[in-house]
């Protein structure tokens, strides 16, 4: 399994200012290139975030897809969906404001163990869900603040709790049928 060397250290203000490509998480003052997404993972997120799109009046949501994400000073992360409240009006994501849910989208070459370093540092902000889905492997985890990381079994349909609303149900399923 290749993995892509962390980058130069760079100041919190250039990595703000600054486009990379492939795009880069930001972690301690390292730039860290995420994956670079194949047909299957561009696939997915595509439909992902079609149908959170579909939904957001309805749940009073706002779906963002690779949006910088502050999990605290000197720590970025470029999660592939991020869903906030609706009227949400900040430049990104941080602690004070927290998406109510990620998901991330397994690239085929992408480690697990910095899987699990994202998953860990969007609870750590406060994000009350978060999915990671293998559309390699078929396979859809979940964590909450109450809840570690874990597989869920089929029917692979994930329910998230909004406030105020009922919950959201996400039909993988459904989804990978479609790629």
């Amino acid at each position: 399994m290749a993995t892509v060397p962390n980058l130069p250290a760079v100041s919190e203000e250039e990595y703000l200012r600054t486009d990379y490509e492939p795009n880069c998480e930001y972690l301690d003052g390292v730039l860290v290139p995420k994956p670079f997404p194949d047909r299957i993972h561009s696939r997915l997120q595509l439909l992902l975030g079609s149908y959170l799109l579909s939904i957001e009046q309805a749940y009073g949501l706002s779906t963002t897809l690779e949006i910088h994400t502050r999990i605290r000073p000197g720590r970025w992360r470029v999660p592939d969906i991020a869903v906030v409240r609706s009227g949400w009006k900040d430049r990104y994501p941080d602690v004070d404001a927290a998406p109510l849910f990620t998901i991330e989208i397994v690239s085929k070459d992408e480690p697990w163990s910095e899987l699990r370093g994202k998953v860990t540092d969007h609870l750590s902000m406060g994000i009350g869900t978060v999915i990671v889905s293998d559309p390699h492997t078929r396979t859809v985890l979940v964590a909450t603040q109450s809840q570690s990381l874990r597989e869920i079994d089929p029917p692979l349909v994930v329910r998230v709790l909004i406030p105020g609303k009922d919950s959201l149900s996400i039909d993988f399923d459904h989804l990978f049928s479609q790629i």
